[in-house]
């Protein structure tokens, strides 16, 4: 049986785990340079006369030798020396590797928290040598929180030939490398990947590695500069909060629940910035299918395509070549497709073993872009409902899913219907026992305890009871024959006449001629009919009488800015009638008989 999918959370070290105290800060690692410098170079140097916070080894070893007048090729050229002089330095004085160093508040805790999940695995991706930035963990008692064997990806990558081309001035590529040795190690497929780090280098990289990047404000960068240089990143004050964390990486299940804090005005980011919907797999399948429409959110623009998430999957990895991106001739690709936008896509190729998916954003017809919309706003409503209900009730998310979610996809077509039925409570019970009966073979289900039933329908009830729509209709009404206001009364109530106990018909005066019929209604189509039904009505009262009606708009259903346009209308039209109040006696008597008091009779309805 193949084994679940891990989610592979990744740390930077200095400034993310760890940060420096006192006079002897870092102080072995800085020697570990200079003792590779005076060895391979015999210059006397210290890594000081360069910018290089956040920077890999190898680079700071370019760096600093580039100042020295020494060429970046030869440089390069003897990194493997160098590395072996700074490796050498620092574990023949190893006793001294934490001095200066302490593990920043909240990292133990969390690690450990990390440790006791089967689902998740641990490492490190820093520029440090690989046996430095081990050694640090060790001396600082830390290293046997990580998954082990140890892994990662490290600035001695480069060194050792593991990347390619201009590969090791891409701190991207050392998380490319971390997920590759954890798909290897832990013989399982990856789930969704998470980087955790200080620096604007992290975050940039992250998102470009397409791990869900994760900025803690605990090194010498401001949250201002962190979301500069990555706006889709979601930012953490520190870690100490631990169930912040885990709820950013979606591992919440089976936490007590708490209330959500904020502190310092840097609050978590969740559903509508930072990570977006990167929240786990909607349906059972790992993988989508050649030819699907799927969602997906833009990560980066490299110059082969679009690397994208595939929300409904859990967050893989696909590509969007840029050959796919439309039909036409590319003349701006920032035109076509931004970062952190999200689209429906074509899938192309799947390679599961590989976890390669091509994407196509050309290809999609304006029907399965329809579709493929209607389609994720369910998920993703289904999706949100399912990770209350396991939050509130303490059951894995996962299991959620293997015993309710998921069969009813199978059962109903989409588990967003299923949902729908259950609204009702007899129609609820149909659920669960078909649920029961053909998903469970008649067997109770486990995790459909008391509290998880009365959650899920809670949430149901309160997401999905359908919420009425207005239907309006403007007509224009006039009758200038002996008692034309009673004529037009007449016809009004002849409109009223149309109402149903389901769909109650009601007309306002606007100002003369102009009126207005409305219903509030579940069903838009029956509201539109009762309210066709109540205009033709009061037409043909108006006409009998000699008086005319001009529909000015159909009925039709209305937003909340039509109805806040219609009430200023009427607003307006009150305040009109006032001032025609305290106008002269004469005048008062002559408009009495030709309009409609509103202030006495705003509405009428039955």
């Amino acid at each position: 049986m193949a084994t679940k999918p891990k989610t592979l959370i990744s740390f930077d070290v200095d400034g993310t785990l760890i940060h420096s105290v006192g006079p002897t800060a870092n102080k072995l690692h800085k020697e570990a340079f200079a003792a590779a410098f005076r060895q391979v170079f015999d210059i006397d140097t210290t890594i000081d006369v360069v910018p290089h916070h956040g920077s890999t080894d190898p680079l700071i070893l370019v760096k600093v030798l580039e100042f020295h007048g020494i060429s970046e090729e030869k440089a390069m050229a003897r990194l493997p020396e160098m590395q072996e002089a700074m490796i050498s330095h620092f574990l023949e004085h190893k006793d001294r590797a934490a001095a200066g160093l302490e593990v920043l508040p909240g990292v133990v805790e969390l690690l450990t928290a990390l440790q006791k999940r089967d689902d998740v695995a641990v490492c490190l991706v820093t520029g440090n040598l690989e046996p430095i930035g081990w050694m640090k963990m060790d001396k600082l008692g830390i290293k046997h929180l990580f998954t082990e064997p140890n892994f990662g990806g490290f600035g001695s990558d480069y060194c050792s030939g593991n990347t390619d081309g201009m590969g090791w001035r891409d701190r991207a590529e050392l998380l490319r490398i971390a997920a590759r040795r954890c798909a290897e190690q832990c013989g399982s497929d990856l789930g969704p990947r998470f980087h955790i780090g200080d620096a604007p280098m992290d975050v940039k990289a992250a998102a470009a590695a397409n791990s869900h990047p994760i900025g803690v404000i605990t090194g010498i960068y401001t949250y201002e500069q962190l979301k500069e240089a990555c706006p889709t990143a979601t930012l953490l004050k520190d870690m100490t909060d631990i169930n912040n964390v885990l709820k950013v990486c979606n591992l919440f299940w089976g936490q007590a629940r708490q209330q959500r804090q904020q502190s310092d005005g840097v609050a978590m980011e969740t559903e509508h910035g930072g990570l977006g919907y990167f929240l786990g797999l909607f349906y059972e399948q790992r993988f989508p299918e050649v030819d699907d429409v799927v969602m997906v959110q833009v990560r980066s623009i490299a110059e082969m395509g679009a690397y994208v998430s595939l929300l409904e999957y859990g967050g893989i990895e696909g590509m969007i070549l840029l050959s796919e991106l439309s039909r036409r001739r590319i003349r701006s690709v920032q035109k076509l497709i931004k970062v952190g936008r999200q689209e429906p896509v074509m899938v192309l190729r799947v390679d599961k073993e590989k976890g390669y998916i091509d994407l196509s954003k050309r290809r999609v017809g304006q029907e399965d872009l329809a579709k493929c919309e209607e389609r994720f706003a369910k998920s993703k409503l289904v999706h949100s409902i399912m990770r209350h209900v396991s939050e509130t009730s303490g059951v894995q998310l996962e299991a959620l899913y293997e015993q309710i979610g998921w069969p009813l996809y199978k059962l109903y077509g989409h588990a967003h219907d299923a949902f729908r039925q259950m609204i009702t409570e007899a129609e609820a019970e149909t659920v669960f026992q078909r649920l029961k009966d053909e998903a469970h073979e008649g067997k109770d289900i486990p995790v459909l305890t008391p509290a998880v039933k009365d959650g899920l329908l809670k949430n149901v009830r309160r997401r999905l009871t359908p919420q009425p729509i207005k239907i309006r209709a403007d007509v224009e009404m006039t009758c200038f024959n002996y008692d034309g206001v009673e004529h037009i009364k007449t016809a009004m109530r002849a409109a009223l006449g149309c109402s149903t106990e389901a769909n109650s018909v009601m007309i306002k005066l606007v100002a003369p001629p102009l009126y207005v019929l409305t219903t509030q209604t579940l069903d838009k189509q029956v509201g539109i009919d009762v309210l066709t039904q109540a205009v033709e009505a009061c037409k043909a009262s108006i006409e009998s009488n000699k008086g005319n009606m001009r529909v000015k708009e159909a009925p039709r259903a209305v937003s909340e800015r039509e109805e806040r346009a219609l009430q200023e209308e009427l607003e307006a039209a009150e305040q009109a009638n006032r001032e025609v109040a305290g106008d002269s006696g004469s005048d008062e008597d002559f408009e009495e008989g030709m309009t409609m008091d509103v202030d006495a009779a705003p509405a009428l309805s039955m």
